[in-house]
Order: structure tokens, then sequence, then C-alpha cells
């Protein structure tokens, strides 16, 4: 059976349907493109790395996965990676702490990478005209805009 399943949208859906549409749509834009990355040798993590690096030049190795949300040690992998495919240069910079920035290879294979990213997503968002994406827009915008709500629900006491 089809995990993108027909849903009758006669019927009042459930929010864990619209959460289960919201992730698959997710997962089709990310495997998309990370399906025509690996033909570079690249991933949709490695790209995210080189775009927050660009970013934020001389920030420290710690600073810049806090801002891909890994660990040191996730991210000191993925730097290494980065670095063997000459994606990366490693400066010194104060103290023992070091810094990256993106050699011009990398530079160009953020910028292949974006548009790698922007033709997938332009092909699997054509089906919608301009007004449905100002309406899908609008809609992901009011979702976002509730989380206000979750301060005033309290959690659950743990069981243990």
């Amino acid at each position: 059976m089809s995990r993108y399943q027909h849903v009758d949208t006669s019927a009042a859906l459930a929010p864990e349907d619209l959460d289960r549409f919201v992730s698959a749509v997710q997962h089709l834009c990310r495997h998309g493109i990370d399906e025509r990355l690996g033909l570079f040798g690249m991933s949709t993590v490695q790209c995210q790395a080189l775009q927050v690096i660009s970013g934020n030049p001389g920030l420290s190795q710690r600073r810049l996965a806090r801002l891909m949300g890994q660990s040191e040690q996730a991210f000191g992998t993925l730097l290494a990676r980065l670095l063997t495919r000459g994606y990366l240069v490693r400066r010194r910079g104060r103290g023992r702490a070091a810094t990256h920035e993106l050699t011009a290879h990398g530079r160009i294979m953020l910028q292949e990478a974006k548009e790698i990213g922007h033709e997938v997503l332009a092909l699997l968002f054509l089906p919608l005209n301009g007004e449905e994406r100002q309406s899908l827009c609008a809609l992901l915008h009011k979702v976002l805009n509730a989380r206000w709500r979750l301060r005033f629900l309290p959690l659950p006491e743990s069981p243990w």
C-alpha cells in the first residue's frame, strides 16, 4: 500500500493527518534534493554546513555546531569530510580554536547545491499556481504563529 494514500478531503482531517502530510512533503523535498546531490557526492547536511560556514565567517567549530543543531563531535566528523573533499580550509583562530572557510571549490558546490534545491522544489510545487502557493504559505504561516499556544499547555508529568 502506498505511503501517500488518497484521503477523502470532504471529511475533516485530524491534526495528526495534517502533520503526516506536512512531514511527507518535507521528506519528499529532502529526498529529491539528496538524491540529486548524491550524484555529486554531496548530501543536504553537507550543503547546510557549507551554507552555515559561508554565512558565519570566523565562528568556532563549537558555535557552528550549535547553529547546525549538532553535537561538536558530529559536526567535527562532518567538517572532516568537507575538508577532505577540498570544500573547506581550516584557519588558526583565537587561542586553540580553529575557524573554517569555503574554498573556491566549496563555493561552487554550494552554488550548485542551491540550484539543485531550487530545481527540485520548483518541480514539486509546479502543480500549484501562484494563488495556491500564496494560500499555502499563508496557512503554514498561521500554524507557525500559533506556537505561542504551546507555552500555555502544561507538559505531562513524567511517569518516572
